[in-house]
């Protein structure tokens, strides 16, 4: 029988981080015509994305404050987040701006709920015990 090797949370980690950062911005959830614009601009990895200032992304043509707000939801699905808010939720001990617990725990999920009186779609919160905003 084999023996088991403990791997230190901080292990645990730096690998979680290494796995997002390789993230193509094609898979965080982006809409296809930012993902298109990131590209265009040579930006394929969250990596890349992340060591692109805010300034240099609203330069990309078709690419407003509203895209960039989109990225920055994307990105804290992720678990990375602006410093800013970071230190609005009161976490200040990280070394880089990633907490991977905050992306499993804070994700509000909605789901499509069709009225019989409209066609239009309405998002309703869904449930989540032990979850609060």
């Amino acid at each position: 029988m084999g023996s088991r090797v403990r791997i230190s949370p901080a292990a645990v980690y730096e690998a979680e981080l290494q796995k997002r950062l390789e993230m193509s911005t094609a898979e965080i959830g982006l809409s296809v015509r930012t993902t298109n614009c990131l590209e265009d601009r040579g930006i394929f990895t969250v990596a890349q994305l992340l060591n692109t200032k805010p300034e240099d992304l609203l330069k990309i043509a078709n690419f407003g404050e509203k895209t960039l707000e989109e990225v920055y939801q994307a990105l804290e699905r992720l678990g990375f987040y602006r410093r800013s808010r970071l230190q609005a939720l009161g976490i200040s001990d990280r070394p880089t701006p990633f907490v991977p617990e905050l992306s499993d725990s804070c994700v509000i999920q909605f789901r499509v709920v069709m009225d019989d009186s409209t066609t239009v779609p309405v998002f309703e919160q869904n449930k989540q015990e032990g979850v609060t905003g």
